[in-house]
């Protein structure tokens, strides 16, 4: 029986409904019944924007169990911080080096981890983690705003999701615009390639 349970973090505007809606379709198409909850309002408002996409034979609630995530993807350095309560030894942490500063830290009001102490935290609950810089990635892939789409690849691959290449690429022409698709394809590649890279 499969079951498979993603957390998505990070600052609204990042594209992390984005990430969920495409993981919850490639589910649909693989035949899995998915649940998926997401918080709207502060996405409109660079605030926090949790997410969990759950598919499998069957599942009845939308809400993860702590220590029930099989992968966290996180948009936003520090963010990855507070998916922890969803994690075991057994989860997959893949991280964006990107550093979004609250306004507070911004105004010397308090400080904000490096990415070596996020790091440090996150290997106290498991060794499995991907750090990479997909803003770089996105860059070279020809459009900065095509993170959401590196960080996609990258967690598809490091996490293992059962759900195949064509299947999320079916997903991501429903999702996306029509006139970056082709650029979002390729960043999402280049986040595959990344992963796989650095098993």
């Amino acid at each position: 029986m499969v079951q498979y349970d993603t957390v998505i973090v990070g600052i609204g505007g990042q594209g992390i409904l984005t990430i969920a809606q495409i993981l919850a379709r490639a589910g649909m198409f693989q035949g899995y019944n998915v649940l998926m909850s997401e918080i709207h309002g502060m996405a409109q408002r660079g605030g926090r924007v949790p997410c969990s996409v759950r598919f499998g034979d069957s599942i009845n609630s939308p809400t993860i169990p702590e220590g029930g995530a099989n992968l966290v993807i996180s948009l936003e350095n520090a963010e990855v911080l507070t998916s922890i309560p969803y994690a075991s030894r057994e989860t997959v942490f893949v991280l964006n080096k990107e550093m979004s500063l609250p306004p507070m830290i911004t105004i010397g009001l308090g400080r904000y981890p490096t990415t070596d102490e996020v790091i440090h935290s996150v290997e106290q609950i498991s060794g499995k983690i991907l750090v990479i810089d997909a803003l770089e990635i996105a860059r070279k892939a020809g459009l900065s705003i095509t993170v959401s789409s590196v960080m996609l690849g990258a967690g598809v691959a490091a996490g293992k999701v059962p759900v195949d290449d064509k299947s999320v690429k079916e997903a991501m022409k429903v999702v996306l615009p029509q006139r970056y698709l082709e650029v979002n394809m390729k960043a999402y590649k280049m986040g595959l390639d990344e992963a796989m890279e650095k098993k």
